[in-house]
């Protein structure tokens, strides 16, 4: 993590010293650059839970049906609902590191890691 946050800070300090010159520049400036670079992971991230959201909700009559008929049972319930999750290739939960990815950024950024 350490060199990530050098560069990040080498970087930072570069466009101050290089291009504006004044430190709310700076920040405006690699706040610009830094979403820009993120951007791409951004596009992928909402692209996937739009994915599984859209899956969720075809598969949503099938788990209705299952927790009606296992109603009283459920650890089978559940079981039945994994199984139709995983026939169908959805898991638990949609890619959740590609959206907390430029929150890692700005901790190693700032040395709170």
């Amino acid at each position: 993590m350490q060199a990530i946050t050098d560069v990040l800070l080498g970087f930072f300090t570069w466009i101050n010293d290089h291009i504006t010159g004044n430190f709310a520049l700076t920040i405006i400036l690699f706040t610009v650059l830094f979403r820009l670079v993120c951007l791409p992971l951004d596009f992928y991230s909402r692209k996937g839970q739009r994915d599984f959201a859209i899956k969720t909700r075809a598969l949503q009559p099938e788990i209705d049906a299952i927790t009606k008929a296992y109603q009283h049972d459920p650890q089978k319930q559940q079981q039945k609902i994994m199984e139709l999750r995983r026939k169908n290739g959805l898991g638990m939960m949609p890619k959740p590191f590609l959206r907390r990815s430029s929150l890692i950024f700005c901790c190693c950024f700032c040395g709170s890691c």
